[in-house]
């Protein structure tokens, strides 16, 4: 059996999804797999940042759709751009495929990527890094880079507490007192303690402003308050605490929510990119936020993650497992000497393994 994959760009949340199925060429119909929930799920985003109208076309030189998107400003522009004179950018062609299971979209860059290497200026480095550890520099620095590595946490426990939650991170586009840096990485989590995308409709027993827009910090509200069962983040800053009459969970693409427990019985991977401290502008209406999306399970070492960054000046495209899941961003640092990298660990400890990084030719 061949299976087909249906794309969509939707309006409401100027997103991308995917759905696999079959497609019946005589009908001109195609039928998603049973398994398949509908399209405007967080599950079936094709990248969880600000990806959108992405067009495809088949390479019949080599056999292969590619996928263009247009990766959409995180600052505040009118219509025509202004006042910047342009708006958006093009992300990479990325080749699409389907997982082991023969359902699942991946999207990746093609090779040719690659070609655009400055081989002399290759850095190779693993490091193992506690919590609280001075930050690791790597090279080389840059605005325009190409980064492969693995990423692993150490020292999980045999029975997971229900906070459990640790963080591998590389931090990009940074300057020399990080003042300014951009990070992307992967979170280990208890479950139900963060879950992008869900918002709980438990009563609200409390309502707490965050200082910034990461949702960690109103997780953290919760755990230090006894009386919370949950807690749902909006997106707009808000942080909200739940009592114990539920919890009752729906879809919410501008929310994070988690849930308190003595124990976890799953542990989630989530990719994430977070440009909370990207820029030192408060003029731009910057979208300084925290993104996260899940990483699938099925078929990968549940401890470790494969992943490959590349940093264009304003662009960090991310991907994890060879695209099983995405995030692509903007970032708008304002300092010249935002240009260095760092490894750091939260919550934990991390192996940072056979990393390679690149300098790119780009103009």
């Amino acid at each position: 059996m061949v299976s087909h994959i249906f794309k969509v760009s939707l309006e409401s949340d100027f997103r991308d999804y995917w759905t696999t199925g079959t497609y019946d060429e005589a009908t001109v119909r195609f039928t998603p797999y049973s398994t398949m929930t509908d399209i405007g799920t967080p599950n079936q985003l094709i990248d969880y940042g600000t990806y959108y109208a992405s067009k495809t076309f088949y390479d019949s030189s080599k056999d292969r759709q590619v996928l263009f998107g247009w990766i959409r400003e995180e600052r505040t522009v009118d219509d025509h751009g202004k006042p910047y004179g342009w708006a958006g950018a093009q992300s990479l062609p990325r080749e699409i495929s389907l997982g082991a299971n023969g359902i699942r979209m991946l999207s990746y860059p093609i090779p040719e990527v690659a070609s655009l290497r400055v081989e002399d200026s290759q850095q190779f480095l693993t490091w193992h890094v506690n919590e609280g550890d001075n930050l690791i520099s790597v090279g080389p620095t840059g605005t325009t880079l190409d980064m492969e590595l693995s990423v692993r946490v150490l020292d999980i426990p045999a029975s997971i507490p229900g906070n459990y939650s640790v963080s591998c991170e590389v931090m990009v586009l940074a300057t020399e007192d990080t003042a300014e840096w951009t990070s992307y990485g992967v979170m280990w989590a208890a479950g139900n303690w963060y879950m992008p995308n869900t918002e709980i409709l438990a009563d609200t027993y409390s309502v707490q402003p965050t200082s910034n827009d990461d949702p960690r910090e109103c997780q953290g509200f919760c755990q230090e308050d006894a009386n919370c069962f949950a807690y749902t983040y909006y997106q707009n800053g808000t942080c909200q605490l739940k009592g114990k009459t539920g919890p009752v969970s729906s879809q919410c693409t501008t929310c994070v929510s988690g849930i308190k427990s003595d124990e976890a019985t799953t542990l989630s991977r989530l990719l994430y990119t977070n440009t909370i401290h990207s820029s030192l502008s408060t003029i731009d209406g910057h979208k300084k936020r925290y993104r996260a999306g899940e990483i699938p399970t099925a078929g990968y070492t549940q401890d470790q993650v494969f992943l490959r960054a590349v940093v264009d000046k304003s662009v960090l495209e991310v991907f994890a497992e060879k695209g099983e899941a995405v995030i692509s961003r903007r970032t708008y640092p304002t300092r010249s000497d935002a240009t260095n990298n760092y490894f750091s660990t939260i919550g934990g400890s991390c192996l940072f393994l056979d990393y390679v990084g690149w300098n790119l030719v780009l103009e």
